[in-house]
């Protein structure tokens, strides 16, 4: 009988094996019709059992893994020493490995805190969840192995921020001089009435009491960045009484799976609040960058305009969670040191943009599109949902494609504008468990644009990264086929009567009737025929480690080609 430690290793070690055969690392051996096996040095092999899947991709069953030494059978599963026996073929230095295994131990440490709280459910249970309470049992990024690594946190900090332990707290205040700061906000909505989503009139009036409104403005901070970078780097502002302290005050929030991004508890309607969080998690330091924050609102609006102006969008229900404002706080001297790491230049800032609660109905649910392909014991939460809707797997893929893909494809085609849509960024309105529409969110760095899309008209698309048609179509093959269908595929497989084949079909024909009816489609942003570049994030981390870096890390490409041909199903 295994232990949580050794379960939760086995599920990291079982999601190695299949995203480090996508990324081209790791080679298996076929025995039989459906046991693999990866052969490594020192007589050392890994056999389980697994499909082919879609994308260059194998489904693995994490229950089936066997380690072996010349040929006997081991029953040590242990993920940290399962990437050391990996090292040469995933080529990374002796300091890097010992800082992935440090990240691993981390995110092991909050992936049994999930083990016990996602079995606290059965699925019916969880198909009833809203958006918030969905979010604390996500078991977090598919495609990066260690998607909880935290670095810069403990056990007392997992335990009052994470999602997983469902943490309820008090953002920390205060209160900075506007010379100083970086400042986007609609010009519809006073100060006063963005304090007013958090605070109570008698927080506001201590506020008003303290300071002047006209002066400065006030910043919600993450009460761990506050304690731990922004109390102690940001000194000299706060010596100066160009920094007022406030102290902890409003409503209690708790994080979304994205941690720095919190949702108000108290009034789960009310403006979600995105947050600088200077640890490292997944792949990067979860800052707030200043340059999107004087047009951040503006860009919600256009993008908002779009939304409701083109009968494609509308008839499917396409709507985003808009930013309305935003404030960043420069270090008065990182700025200063031209190759200075990015996270020492976002350590102080916020965004603040509207909920999924607040774009439904009562008799509407607003889910991840991770959600769909969450598993408790091999059992997927799709299956539920399509259990509830009344309708079979086909009709209710043909909806999820019409109300979530059509409209990101839309997006780009017409208007050249390419979000990165992951499963945490899509989030799908459902009513009686039927898709019925699509929120977007999260346009603070993560939205490019073509060089002839609609918004070069406005000055801040100088600010926006630009790529060609043909590149700009990765965000969306990249970031929502890779990323969110290839994984609802497998669940859909593993849950119904139905081929991968059957679901690329439907896929190409709402597709075809899609381009048909819309002459805009370009013929070599086809994606059922246009042959895509692999784009791979783990391998990135292996071989530039853990250093210091002026921006984000990039992905690195693959070799091998992918395709959503279904006649060319596994090439």
């Amino acid at each position: 009988m295994e232990n949580k430690y050794q379960m939760a290793s086995r599920n990291i070690i079982a999601k190695a094996l299949e995203e480090l055969y996508f990324e081209e690392i790791f080679s298996f051996n076929k025995i039989g019709s459906s046991m693999y096996s990866l052969q490594l040095n020192n007589g050392i092999s890994y056999h389980f059992k697994g499909k082919k899947t879609i994308l260059d991709s194998i489904l693995v069953e994490a229950s089936t893994i066997e380690r072996y030494i010349h040929q006997d059978q081991n029953s040590n599963l242990n993920a940290a020493t399962f990437f050391i026996e990996t090292q040469y073929l995933t080529k990374m230095s002796d300091e890097t490995l010992s800082i992935f295994i440090e990240e691993l131990e981390q995110t092991l440490f909050s992936d049994i805190i999930l083990l016990d709280r996602s079995r606290q459910f059965t699925l019916e249970q969880l198909a009833e969840f809203n958006f918030f309470d969905l979010n604390k049992i996500l078991q977090g990024h598919p495609k990066l192995l260690l998607n909880k690594g935290r670095i810069g946190w403990g056990k007392d900090d997992i335990s009052k921020y994470s999602p997983e332990c469902a943490g309820e707290f008090q953002l920390f205040y205060i209160a900075a001089k506007k010379s100083i700061l970086t400042i986007g906000t609609d010009p519809t909505l006073s100060q006063e009435e963005i304090l007013l989503n958090n605070l109570t009139d008698q927080e506001v009036e201590f506020i008003k009491n303290k300071l002047s409104l006209d002066e400065y403005s006030i910043i919600p901070l993450h009460p761990w960045q506050w304690s731990n970078k922004v109390a102690i780097q940001y000194g000299q502002y706060i010596n100066s009484g160009e920094i007022i302290v406030l102290g902890e005050l409003g409503s209690k929030f708790g994080a979304q799976a994205s941690i720095r991004t919190l949702s108000n508890l108290t009034s789960p309607q009310n403006l979600d609040i995105k947050t600088s969080l200077t640890i490292l998690n997944t792949s990067s330091f979860r800052g707030i960058p200043s340059k999107t924050i004087p047009f951040g609102h503006q860009l919600s609006d256009r993008i908002s305009d779009i939304l409701n102006s083109d009968d494609i969008f509308k008839n499917n229900n396409t709507i985003c969670l808009k930013e309305i404002s935003g404030i960043s706080l420069k270090h008065p001297h990182y700025e200063d040191i031209e190759f200075s790491p990015y996270r020492y230049r976002e350590m102080l800032g916020c965004v603040w943009r509207e909920s999924a609660d607040s774009k439904i109905s009562s008799k509407q649910q607003a889910i991840p599109t991770a959600a769909l392909f969450h598993s408790v014991d091999g059992n997927y939460l799709i299956r539920e949902y399509i259990k509830r809707s009344g309708i079979d797997q086909t009709a209710w893929l043909k909806s999820y494609i019409n109300k979530v893909i059509i409209p990101l494809y839309h997006l780009q085609l017409k208007y050249g504008i390419g979000l990165v849509a992951h499963g945490q960024n899509t989030i799908l309105i459902l009513t009686n468990s039927i898709p019925t529409g699509l929120i977007i969110k999260d346009f603070h760095g993560d939205l490019r644009i073509t060089s002839d899309s609609c918004l070069c008209e406005y000055d801040f698309s100088k600010y926006i990264d630009k790529l060609p048609d043909n590149y700009l179509i990765h965000d969306l093959f990249t970031g929502h086929f890779i990323t969110v269908f290839r994984y609802l595929v497998q669940a859909l497989t593993s849950s119904f009567d139905i081929t991968d084949k059957e679901i690329l079909t439907v896929l190409k024909d709402e597709l075809t009737e899609y381009t048909n009816n819309n002459p805009i489609s370009k013929k070599y942003l086809d994606l059922t025929s246009h042959k895509f570049e692999k784009v791979l994030v783990n391998k990135v981390r292996f071989i530039m480690g853990y250093g210091e870096t002026q921006e984000r890390l990039k992905p690195v490409l693959g070799k091998r080609h992918l395709t959503l041909n279904p006649e060319e199903l596994y090439e």
